[in-house]
């Protein structure tokens, strides 16, 4: 049975947690009260363009100084004049001070600023709007989760929207089964935020999206109804989330949503406070005896596996390659619900046979399958090193 639990602790902060068969499916925390800044979009002003590193730093907000990658600027042109490039955007000069309107697509992390883009998304109840979108014509795009089926409909439907030149439009999984007038008025909101978009005159005037509001991104777990029961302990919320499912009239999620009023923590209520607590340790120990370590740094994330009390197999290559599978699983659940990125390293157990290495990354890719990011994966090495790469989600 899919579940979501909706846990605020000691009223600091919001876990999410989407449970299947009574086991961590997949985890979301956020600050109740903080300020993200994640798809909020600035008009700010060019501070330096770096032709070598194909980037433009961009002051966006508070004195802040964000990236803005060439391959995320939408209708660009270089030129080359008396020996000195010019860079271009929609037939205009760019440069040192002038205005440009970005969106954050990666929040300031430690040392790492933010990341920039000018391909403006605003996301609604059941769909997604591109402005400045990389393709010259309209296109409509819908979620990998709708059927056939569901897209045949939903064309007839959105072809009535009238979608303006250069923009894109994507349907999200929610819109299944909501009547042309949800989703008219879900498109003419987000036509009401591309206006506002156009009105910002001055430096540093931030428009803030849906997304920021952790209630409403609460929401918008909700309303991908790919749910059987959502448990929430928190009032407030429940309120919200009443409120704007009767006026999406959304009945059928609605009867979904229960408050939990028991005393006892909603995590050890379901018996997952072990499971969490894994989450947050260096180390994690396998069913079999075996064990997996995480070591973490700016730079790279390591993942060693050891056998350690794994000695049931018959003989030493057997027991590597039951650990791995193992360790391989669990590695695939814990960086999931960890949400880690950049470049992964594990180190397997060595393996002497060329077919336990190659049965072993089959069920690598099996196991990564259902993970939502992007994930570029490699070949064991023969150190027993496996590398990859994943986007934070």
């Amino acid at each position: 049975m899919k579940k979501i639990l909706i846990d605020i602790y000691h009223n600091k902060e919001v876990r999410i947690i989407w449970i299947k068969n009574n086991i961590i499916n997949n985890l979301k925390i956020n600050k109740l009260n903080q300020n993200h800044r994640k798809y909020n979009i600035y008009k700010g002003t060019v501070d330096n363009i770096n032709f070598g590193l194909e980037v433009i730093f961009v002051n966006y907000s508070f004195k802040k100084c964000g990236i803005l990658p060439f391959s995320k600027i939408f209708n660009k042109n270089i030129i080359n004049k008396n020996n000195k490039k010019y860079f271009y955007v929609n037939k205009k000069i760019l440069k040192k001070n002038s205005v440009i309107i970005v969106q954050i697509i990666r929040e300031e992390h430690l040392n790492k600023k933010a990341i920039l883009t000018n391909i403006i998304t605003l996301s609604g109840n059941y769909l997604i709007l591109l402005i400045n979108s990389k393709n010259l014509t309209t296109t409509i795009k819908f979620s990998k989760k709708i059927n056939f089926k569901n897209i045949f409909f939903l064309k007839k439907i959105i072809k009535k929207l009238n979608i303006p030149k250069k923009m894109s439009l994507i349907v999200r999984f929610s819109s299944i089964n909501r009547s042309f007038k949800e989703l008219k008025n879900d498109f003419l909101n987000l036509l009401k935020k591309k206006k506002k978009i156009k009105n910002l005159t001055k430096n540093n005037i931030m428009l803030n999206t849906c997304k920021k509001n952790i209630f409403k991104e609460c929401l918008q777990y909700c309303l991908k109804n790919n749910f059987k029961k959502i448990v929430i302990n928190y009032k407030e919320l429940y309120i919200f989330l009443h409120k704007k499912l009767l006026f999406l009239k959304r009945l059928d999620i609605l009867e979904k949503i229960k408050i939990f009023n028991n005393t006892i923590n909603l995590l050890k209520f379901y018996d997952l406070n072990t499971e969490f607590k894994s989450i947050f340790t260096k180390k994690v120990i396998l069913p079999s005896g075996g064990n997996i370590f995480f070591d973490i740094t700016e730079a790279i994330i390591v993942i060693d596996v050891n056998s350690s009390k794994c000695i049931s197999k018959k003989n030493f290559e057997s027991t590597a390659l039951y650990t791995n599978l193992e360790a391989a699983y669990k590695i695939s659940q814990q960086i999931k619900l960890r949400n880690l990125g950049g470049i992964i390293i594990i180190d397997f157990i060595n393996m002497k046979y060329l077919i336990s290495k190659k049965f072993l990354e089959i069920s690598i890719k099996k196991f990564f399958k259902n993970d939502y990011s992007r994930i570029k994966l490699g070949k064991i090495s023969k150190f027993g090193l496996f590398e990859f790469s994943r986007q934070k989600f």
